[in-house]
């Protein structure tokens, strides 16, 4: 039997689960000895396209099915094509996976939003980056993708007008409740009434009934017309972890559906395969990887330990690491490691305003802060309104995002996203180190250069450094960079830098 493992792990990551059967009989899917293609459910963060992308491998779809296999839950849509997927979309995919190459094949994919509604009055606060949506507060992190909208602070003018604006979250929760956003999408100028869609744990205040709870500040009411999935009515108490979907209408949600989600959905010894964040280190030959459906317990004893693909030690499981973990599921809920493993993800963030003659109609190529990145048949074009880009109208000064994945044989980068957006002033780069030459660095070809005076060095949004930290911090080939600064041809001055996790 094979169970869904819903919702995704850590901040701003995602989950997976790879079940090849139930029970301890048969080879395990962890086995990296020998490559094997085997069934696998999926759910993770959308990083490219040209196959669909999701926590590194490439899902095609399965020969012979037609393009109508993506559903979309919210919308109720169980037919909709690839064109509506989006970059920093949590999705889960049913299918299977080459173990050897990496390489999957989809029967379907499913995308359903962690949240969907109005966001709340006077919410947006820029410098924490954070806001609020029906009482769920939002943290925008490093890897958040926006859609149709350029960022926090434009959401924030909005908001200073009167306006709420719907939108659609994907993202992760963390152990205090905040929803660390994947992807911000706009869907509306602004809310009224209507359908809405928020996910988390029933809280102890006010004490819930069977009657109503709430989620974060956000009360819900329960009645006879709303459909319990996983779970009766009598279920509901202080801390279970639901997805609720219902009517908010003068400011009163109520429920139409309430469905339970546990911390790893899987069968007793099934093999599975997570990605998430630490909340600490090994103590014990056991740590916790930390989501959005509960804290998952990881015992170590049996475990190898990989980071970037060679052999490590324990000491890569720390507060805030992002890991893999390959085990079998137990009868208590907690997974027992055959590997934890360390990998960089590789995907190539670009924003700033672009230069005359940007886009190459000959070569089909976009440049940008100094790189050129290749535009294919499955770039999303995406245009400030929501319609689709038209490459040859994006003229001097035109505000750009860009999400692409980076091909290391060829050193291209090929476009998953173009997004022109409002106007701004954000200038940045995101890829792997190519390169150190103290005090500088080269991203995708472009010279980063800092000044321990008027840079700023972080390792995640919460992390301060010293240059000398950062820098013995960084490996070529390895670490990934986000720096925002200005840029003179192919040399970007950074106000700020940070290694990505």
């Amino acid at each position: 039997m094979k169970k869904l493992l819903f919702g995704a792990l850590g901040l701003g990551t995602a989950l997976i689960l790879a079940l090849s059967g139930c029970g301890g009989s048969g080879g395990s899917t962890t086995n990296t000895d020998s490559p094997k293609t085997t069934a696998s459910i999926t759910t993770g963060t959308i990083t490219g396209f040209g196959s669909v992308i999701v926590n590194g491998v490439k899902f095609s779809r399965k020969d012979g099915l037609p393009d109508d296999r993506v559903k979309l839950r919210f919308e109720n849509n169980t037919s909709a094509s690839e064109n509506n997927l989006r970059i920093g979309m949590i999705v889960t995919i049913k299918g299977a996976v080459n173990t050897g190459t990496g390489i999957g094949e989809y029967e379907s994919i499913e995308y359903q939003p962690e949240t969907r509604g109005p966001l709340d009055n006077a919410s947006v606060d820029v410098t924490s980056n954070t806001l609020t949506v029906m009482g769920r507060t939002v943290k925008v992190d490093a890897g958040t993708s926006f859609d149709s909208v350029r960022d926090l602070a434009e959401i924030k003018s909005e908001n200073d007008l009167g306006n709420h604006p719907e939108l659609e979250i994907s993202g992760t929760l963390d152990s205090s409740g905040v929803l660390h956003a994947t992807r911000i999408g706009r869907k509306a100028a602004h809310f009224t009434n209507g359908e809405v869609e928020l996910k988390g744990m029933i809280a102890d205040v006010p004490a819930p009934t069977t009657d109503g709870f709430s989620i974060g500040n956000q009360a819900i009411i329960v009645d006879n017309n709303t459909v319990f999935r996983d779970m009766a009515r009598s279920d509901i108490a202080a801390g279970l972890m639901v997805e609720v979907k219902g009517n908010l209408n003068a400011g009163v949600f109520t429920a139409t559906k309430v469905e339970r989600k546990n911390s790893v959905e899987a069968e007793v010894d099934d093999n599975v395969h997570l990605k998430g964040t630490a909340a600490g280190a090994i103590d014990n030959n056991i740590f916790t990887l930390n989501g959005p459906n509960g804290a998952i317990q990881v015992t170590t004893a049996s475990a190898a330990f990989i980071s970037n693909k060679s052999l490590a030690t324990s000491a890569i499981v720390f507060a805030g690491a992002t890991l893999e973990v390959e085990g079998t599921l137990q009868a208590d809920g907690s997974v027992k490691a055959t590997k934890v493993s360390a990998e960089i993800e590789r995907s190539v963030k670009l924003e700033g305003n672009a230069l005359t003659d940007a886009y190459s109609a000959t070569s089909n190529t976009l440049a940008l802060n100094g790189v050129t990145v290749s535009i294919t048949t499955v770039t999303r074009l995406i245009d400030r309104d929501g319609t689709l880009l038209d490459l040859a109208s994006i003229a001097a000064d035109d505000h750009l995002q860009i999400s692409g994945v980076l091909d290391n044989a060829t050193g291209m980068v090929s476009a998953s996203q173009v997004q022109r957006t409002n106007p701004g002033s954000t200038t940045s780069i995101k890829g792997p180190v190519s390169s150190v030459a103290f005090p500088g660095l080269t991203i995708l070809g472009v010279t980063i250069v800092t000044d321990s005076l008027t840079t700023q060095f972080q390792k995640s949004e919460d992390i301060f450094m010293t240059q000398a930290d950062f820098f013995a911090s960084v490996t070529p080939g390895v670490t990934v960079i986000k720096a925002k600064g200005t840029v003179s041809g192919t040399t970007l001055t950074a106000v700020k830098v940070e290694i990505e996790d």
